[in-house]
């Protein structure tokens, strides 16, 4: 058996979230009571799964998904997570992150994370809509498949 997921989490890793704020938010009908709240002092990946293509360069679309591989173990340790997320791309040499590298499905690094397992019963876009709004922040959506 399979499960999907709907996991959201924050586009600038360093975002602050009030966790009672966030429990509140949960509530929302839109979550039809399935959402779990992940929060860790440790910067972690959101990974699409099974969903996962490819990763490209953002600024010449170049696929980068080897050299991406072997800088995601480069940043990782166990005792902090990821720690400095700042690279160099190989193929043009552009300083970025690798947050915000481009992710066919998306992924990204959080430190909060709302997850809704099977939530074939969810608009993904809609519950984006409504955290930008209640948080002030800019919200991610990743459909991870295991």
């Amino acid at each position: 058996m399979s499960d999907h997921y709907l996991r959201f989490i924050p586009e600038d890793v360093d975002a602050e979230l009030n966790m009672k704020a966030l429990q509140k938010i949960c509530k929302h009908k839109m979550f039809k009571g399935k959402a779990q709240i992940f929060f860790t002092d440790k910067v972690l990946f959101a990974d699409a799964g099974q969903n996962f293509e490819k990763v490209q360069c953002p600024f010449c679309g170049e696929n980068i998904t080897d050299w991406w591989s072997q800088s995601m173990g480069e940043a990782f340790s166990e005792k902090v997570g990821f720690g400095d997320l700042n690279a160099t791309v190989p193929c043009c040499g552009r300083r970025t992150s690798l947050n915000d590298l481009k992710y066919s499905f998306p992924q990204g690094f959080y430190r909060y994370m709302i997850e809704i397992m099977d939530g074939d019963h969810c608009s993904a876009q809609e519950i984006v809509l409504m955290l930008n709004k209640e948080t002030s922040i800019k919200w991610r959506v990743i459909f991870t498949h295991y």
